[in-house]
């Protein structure tokens, strides 16, 4: 049961943490393209915060496509479950499916990867997938893995998508 009274603590952080992720974002100049051309396994532990923290990597099934595709995670446990902050390193976004407990983002791929088929799933993170086809990715996020799972905020962050995803246990 949660307490009413750290609602305002709560709040606070997220916003703080916001401005911090916003900050962050804004100021790389180096990721001009759709999504990362290459990159390895990072652990939040050794991540620089211009870095995604969680890389996964691109199965290809035809064309040139990336090695692997970023997202940065920020997750704030809470009782009862975990508030989720995720911005995908692809843009420009523009959402093309929303309900309440899943999402779509789509953008253009980087020229030199136009034709690429294929995905990038990692079960670690089994509430993010990424396709590609026809010329774009599509990042969708899907918590419905979880116990209880609401999308509280969706958004464009540097024209990357930004979710805000709330799990909770019954």
């Amino acid at each position: 049961m949660r307490l009413q009274k750290d609602k305002p603590i709560r709040r606070l952080w997220l916003h703080l943490l916001l401005v911090a992720l916003a900050g962050v974002l804004s100021g790389l100049s180096a990721c001009t393209q759709s999504i990362v051309p290459s990159a390895t396994s990072t652990t939040p532990a050794t991540t620089r915060p211009e870095q995604p923290t969680l890389i996964f990597p691109v199965q290809r099934r035809s064309g040139t496509c990336p090695t692997s595709i970023g997202v940065w995670e920020i997750l704030l446990p809470l009782e009862g479950g975990a508030d989720h902050i995720v911005v995908a390193d692809i843009r420009p976004a523009k959402i093309t499916a929303s309900t309440a407990r899943s999402l779509t983002y789509a953008a253009p791929l980087a020229a030199n990867y136009a034709s690429c088929v294929g995905q990038a799933i990692r079960p670690q993170a089994a509430a993010y997938r990424f396709e590609m086809r026809e010329g774009q990715i599509f990042f969708r996020i899907n918590p419905q893995s979880q116990v209880s799972a609401t999308i509280v905020s969706k958004q464009l962050a540097s024209g990357r998508p930004y979710v805000f995803w709330r799990a909770e246990s019954p």
